[in-house]
């Protein structure tokens, strides 16, 4: 069998700023976003401060490109 390529299997925290969110059904938007990325991937989200933090697999890019389509800015927290 093949080895596996440990870049797509390597966890990250990503810390986020997302804004936009004003209720738990923006809380679960995002959230299903990033699980469409990483059905595995554990999000804390702070919507008063608007961060997010995210354990996944998933690249930064596609992290934040997905919440932006459910209609949120997201951007890598700085």
């Amino acid at each position: 069998t093949p080895a596996r390529n440990p870049m797509n299997t390597a966890r990250t925290t990503l810390q986020l700023t997302v804004t936009g969110m004003t209720c738990r059904h923006c809380e679960q938007a995002v959230t299903h976003a990033v699980r469409q990325l990483d059905p595995n991937a554990q999000l804390t989200i702070d919507r008063s401060a608007n961060t997010v933090q995210i354990h996944t697999t998933a690249a930064a890019s596609d992290v934040c490109a997905a919440i932006a389509q459910e209609g949120y800015t997201a951007e890598l927290a700085g």
